[in-house]
């Protein structure tokens, strides 16, 4: 196992239940915050409509289904975070009176995902913003709204077109600030044996920080395929694009070709048990993780 959280000697079952335990409780309060979130985005959709039309309007949940999954996305990835944060807190609470012991140094976001994935979500903001403002001056008078059950037309202005990399934005810069705040977090006391435990508390931290840059991915893909359909259908609504006539169309398919590639290698990557080329968790094809020190 390229983790090496036991050493060559078999480990009892105690310490092995001990983890075991550890990493089902993560991930299910993980899972149940993220659940929180997208009832709780489901609710306010709810409300809203409730609130500005008198009546609760189900259909809401069925149009617009690409800013609905950004959103929903977005929320997911808040409630887990927010989970995964308080069940790191309760595991701390269980051990408080317990040997603990620390890092010999401070460690960084870096220790578990490599530089270059930050990049990616920017790549998407960078590519988003420049394909709005490429086909901005052939988008006609007005946007058409991505398909619905009744589409509308509104007019065209540039902070309408502004608003989903905003939301891509804010996206990027909480998923880089919980990933970071789960990276810098104190040790884990997850069995009686330093080592191990050390170990074990590097590949659930690695692991935790893969699924929420995957989350974040995806929710960046969302936003992005609702800005492209958004500026797609203001083209073909405004006359610019007609059958057998769409100028600059090999601009929209190369940035349809780099959004589709940041996520399936973001995502892919992401998977592999928290094997984002980070100082401690590597890369997946490399055997053997790098643990950093500790003392007690």
């Amino acid at each position: 196992m390229r983790w090496r959280v036991f050493d060559d000697a078999p480990p009892s079952a105690q310490i092995v239940a001990e983890i075991e335990r550890s990493w089902c409780y993560l991930h299910a309060i993980a899972a149940l915050g993220g659940g929180i979130g997208g009832i709780l985005l489901v609710l306010g959709l709810l409300g809203g409509s409730l609130a500005t039309t008198g009546v609760v309007d189900e259909n809401i949940l069925v149009t617009n289904t690409l800013f609905l999954g950004g959103s929903f996305y977005c929320s997911v990835f808040i409630g887990m975070s927010l989970g995964g944060m308080f069940a790191i807190w309760r595991m701390r609470a269980r051990a408080k009176r317990s040997v603990s012991y620390g890092d010999l140094r401070q460690r960084r976001l870096s220790d578990y995902r490599s530089n270059f994935f930050p990049w990616m979500p920017i790549m998407m903001i960078v590519g988003t913003v420049a394909l709005s403002w490429f086909f901005f001056p052939h988008l006609g008078t007005v946007l058409r709204m991505p398909a619905s059950i009744s589409v509308r037309d509104v007019p065209k202005s540039l902070w309408l077109l502004g608003i989903v990399p905003a939301m891509m934005v804010v996206t990027m810069l909480i998923a880089e600030f919980f990933m970071s705040r789960l990276a810098r977090l104190s040790r884990l006391l997850i069995t009686a044996e330093p080592k191990i435990s050390q170990r074990a508390d590097d590949m659930l931290r690695a692991t935790a920080i893969g699924m929420m840059q995957t989350l974040e991915l995806f929710t960046m893909w969302s936003f992005a395929q609702f800005q492209i359909t958004l500026v797609i259908g203001s083209l073909w609504a405004s006359g610019y694009w007609q059958l057998g006539n769409r100028p600059y169309e090999a601009v929209y398919v190369l940035f349809l070709f780099l959004l589709l590639l940041a996520l399936v290698i973001g995502s892919v990557l992401s998977a592999t048990y928290g094997g984002l080329g980070g100082k401690i968790s590597g890369w997946p094809w490399q055997r053997q993780v790098k643990h950093s020190g500790a003392e007690q």
